[in-house]
């Protein structure tokens, strides 16, 4: 999830400046486009974990037909609407494919492979979104200069201050206990958390 959040809210606050400044105004696809692959992002770095649980018990047989009616959905909406809202409909039909039917699949057998109730998922996933608010900041903070006196300098100083912050309110509590070790201990020690 937080890995989901950190790649996801950075494409979602930096593309338009990073492909406008790379490559050219006229390359870069809209916002639309942009909060698109963002959450496409984001789905792909968060459920591989639903996935392994599922491949872990041989059952992958039902996950090929799922990807198979994934597919055929995704041509047939990219179609119809394609015909509607252009090159953005076909990333719509690829969010929704993708997203609708794998996920709740994913989602609902790995809680019954495992047992854990949805429930407890909610606490969890509150505290790691309280937990990126901090980060999330940095990421608007950073757009809002970016998008006002870029360079690339200060591009890769606000990603590289970006990832300091996120491991700050995530590990931090881990690193401050174990201060007194090597940073390599605080590392394991982090890694085991």
């Amino acid at each position: 999830l937080r890995l989901g959040l950190l790649s996801g809210g950075t494409i979602l606050f930096f593309n338009e400046v990073f492909v406008i400044n790379w490559v050219g105004r006229d390359k870069y696809g809209g916002y639309v486009l942009t909060v698109f692959f963002a959450i496409l992002c984001f789905k792909e770095s968060v459920f591989p974990i639903f996935y392994n649980i599922i491949y872990s018990t041989k059952d992958i047989k039902i996950i090929s037909y799922i990807h198979l009616v994934e597919a055929a959905s995704n041509i047939v909406l990219s179609i119809i609407l394609l015909n509607n809202f252009g090159i953005e409909g076909v990333a719509l039909a690829t969010i929704l494919s993708s997203c609708v039917v794998s996920v709740v699949y994913a989602v609902w057998k790995a809680g019954r492979l495992t047992g854990l109730s949805y429930y407890k998922l909610i606490p969890a996933t509150g505290r790691v979104i309280l937990k990126f608010l901090p980060t999330l900041l940095v990421l608007w903070l950073g757009n809002r200069l970016m998008v006002s006196d870029f360079s690339w300098t200060g591009f890769i100083i606000i990603l590289g201050l970006t990832g300091v912050v996120n491991i700050v309110c995530f590990e931090g509590i881990t690193i401050f206990r174990n201060r007194q070790l090597s940073i390599r201990e605080i590392i394991l020690k982090t890694i085991e958390n």
